[in-house]
């Protein structure tokens, strides 16, 4: 029997030094994780897109490029128009006149000590045809 107890202590006495061995545990991505690399990605790739795409500096200028983009020449003929004479429906007779013409009479009705407008000064301009 005191053999046995002696086998004892000594089994005792090497496992008192011995290192505890662990399991490898298999590493577990999270669905927290993903979630955080995906939304790491999604703020990566808006940022390279903020940078890169070209924009408008403001909306004003954008707004400015739309309507340049829509009017093109309508500027140049609007002001040909608009410092000419010309027929808005020739059938009813209904005629325009040059701006600054149409403003001095108008001023002119709305103040009667105000002269006419001086015909003289538009004999020059040519109508416009359709």
């Amino acid at each position: 029997m005191a053999g046995n107890l002696d086998s004892i202590d000594e089994s005792k006495e090497a496992h008192r030094y011995d290192v505890p061995k662990f399991k490898e545990t298999p590493v577990r991505v999270t669905s927290w994780a993903i979630f955080f690399a995906l939304l790491m990605l999604l703020f990566a790739t808006l940022t390279i897109v903020a940078l890169v795409i070209p924009r408008p500096r403001s909306l004003e200028e954008a707004d400015a490029a739309r309507r340049k983009a829509l009017v093109g020449d309508g500027k140049v003929k609007q002001l040909i128009r608009l410092n000419s004479y010309g027929w808005v429906d020739e059938k009813t007779h209904t005629a325009h006149i040059p701006i600054d013409i149409a403003m001095k009479d108008y001023a002119a009705k709305q103040n009667p000590a105000m002269p006419k407008p001086d015909v003289k000064e538009t004999e020059n301009k040519e109508p416009i045809q359709k």
